[in-house]
C-alpha cells in the first residue's frame, strides 16, 4: 500500500510584535527549512529562537511569541556569545567592552577567509532588548572558493582565465547576453576573500527596445532622488523670483504723462516793435526777439542809443486822441514805420 508523506510544513501565522526569516509567499515551507524568530524593541521572545520543518510535516518546536517587557527587567546586555572569526560592527546604540545598552543593534559578519555556513554572504543583525540579544548568530567556517555564480535569463556565464568549475578566491566571471538582448548592470564579478561575489547585484538582459532602469544600490537611489529634489527646488525658486519681478513691474503705478505745449516765439515782423522809454533825455531802444535770444546764448545785447528828435513830449501831458500817433517825417525816418510803433503805459 502506498504511503503519503507531507512535502512541507504549514506556513506560521504572523508573529505579533515580531517576525521570522525567511519569509515566503507560499502556504508551506519545504522540509528541513529553518525559521529564525525575533521581536521588536520593547518585546521579548518567549520560546525557542529557531524551528525546523521535519519530514512529518510539523515544526520541531512550538512557535514562539513576543511578549512585552516589564520595567523590572534589565536595560543592558552582556557581550554577545560570538563564535570564532566573527566580526561585529555597531549599527545603532552604544556598545562597550563589557555591556550594551538596550536597543543597541550589531551587525555580525565573518572575517576574511571565512563565510557564514547557515546564511552565506548575508550579514545578520543582533539587537539588545532589555538584557537579551535578539537575532541570528553567525557560524563562520573557512573557505577558499566562491559558490557557483547564479544564472540569469538570456545570459551566459563566462569564466575569465580558467576552465574548471571551481572558483577560487580572486577569480572572475563575466555575464554576456544573447544576441537579441542588452546587458543592464555590471558584467564582471570577482570572488572576494570572504568567499562572496562582488558586486552583489546581478545584471539583467533585456531587449534593446525595452525601457529598463538599472536598480543599482540604495545609495545610488538616494543620490538620484536627492539630485532630482534639489533640481526641482532650484527651478521652483527661480520661477517664484521671476514671477515676483513680473508682478512688481506690471502692478507698479505709472505716473500720467504731463505734456505742456511749447511756447511759440512771437511772430517776426520786419519792422520790429520797440518800446521806447525816455530817461535823462536819452532814447533807449530794446532789442528784438532774435537779438534777445542771441544774447541769452552768450551774445552781447546791442542797445542803440539815439538822441531825441523832439523834446516837447518831456514832461508834457499825453493826449488821448489819435494825434498822439502822428509823427513828423524826421521821426519816421529815425524810428521806422509808424505802423509798428505803439506807446503803451503798461509796457513801460
Amino acid at each position: 500500500h502506498p504511503i503519503c508523506k507531507p512535502d512541507g510544513c504549514p506556513k506560521p501565522n504572523p508573529v505579533i510584535n515580531g517576525h521570522f526569516d525567511p519569509y515566503i509567499e507560499a502556504n508551506q515551507y519545504p522540509v528541513d527549512t529553518h525559521l529564525h524568530f525575533s521581536c521588536e524593541i520593547g518585546f521579548q521572545l518567549q520560546g525557542v529562537q529557531s524551528v525546523q520543518c521535519l519530514s512529518t510535516g510539523q515544526w520541531s518546536h512550538i512557535l514562539p511569541q513576543c511578549l512585552r517587557l516589564t520595567q523590572e527587567e534589565g536595560i543592558s546586555c552582556a557581550p554577545p556569545p560570538l563564535g570564532p572569526h566573527v566580526v561585529v560592527t555597531a549599527v545603532r546604540g552604544l556598545q562597550s567592552a563589557n555591556s550594551a545598552l538596550s536597543g543597541t543593534t550589531l551587525e555580525v559578519s565573518c572575517a576574511s577567509g571565512y563565510r557564514d555556513q547557515t546564511f552565506p554572504c548575508v550579514p545578520s543583525l543582533l539587537r539588545c532588548i532589555d538584557g537579551n540579544w535578539q537575532g541570528r548568530f553567525a557560524n563562520c567556517v573557512s573557505v577558499d572558493t566562491c559558490m557557483f555564480p547564479l544564472n540569469i535569463a538570456h545570459a551566459t556565464v563566462l569564466r575569465v582565465g580558467m576552465q574548471s568549475n571551481v572558483y577560487p578566491l580572486g577569480s572572475q566571471v563575466a555575464y554576456t547576453c544573447d544576441s537579441d538582448y542588452q546587458l543592464v548592470g555590471d558584467a564582471v564579478f570577482t570572488c572576494q576573500p570572504d568567499g562572496c561575489w562582488n558586486p552583489d547585484i546581478l545584471p539583467v538582459c533585456h531587449p534593446p527596445s525595452h525601457l529598463y532602469m538599472n536598480p543599482g544600490t540604495w545609495s545610488d537611489y538616494i543620490k538620484l532622488n536627492t539630485s532630482l529634489l534639489m533640481s526641482m527646488i532650484t527651478i521652483a525658486s527661480v520661477s517664484v523670483i521671476l514671477l515676483s519681478v513680473c508682478l512688481v513691474l506690471v502692478c507698479r503705478p505709472h505716473p500720467s504723462p504731463q505734456t505742456s505745449a511749447p511756447l511759440a516765439p512771437p511772430p517776426s515782423d520786419p519792422d520790429r516793435v520797440a518800446l521806447i522809454a525816455f530817461a535823462d533825455g536819452v532814447q533807449s531802444v530794446l532789442p528784438s526777439y532774435e537779438e534777445a535770444v542771441r544774447g541769452s546764448l552768450g551774445g552781447v545785447l546791442n542797445y542803440r542809443l539815439h538822441r531825441p528828435h523832439w523834446t516837447t513830449m518831456l514832461g508834457g501831458q499825453r493826449r488821448n486822441n489819435r494825434d498822439n500817433t502822428r509823427q513828423t517825417p524826421s521821426m519816421r525816418d529815425s524810428m521806422g514805420s509808424t505802423d509798428t510803433v505803439t506807446v503803451s503805459e503798461v509796457s513801460t
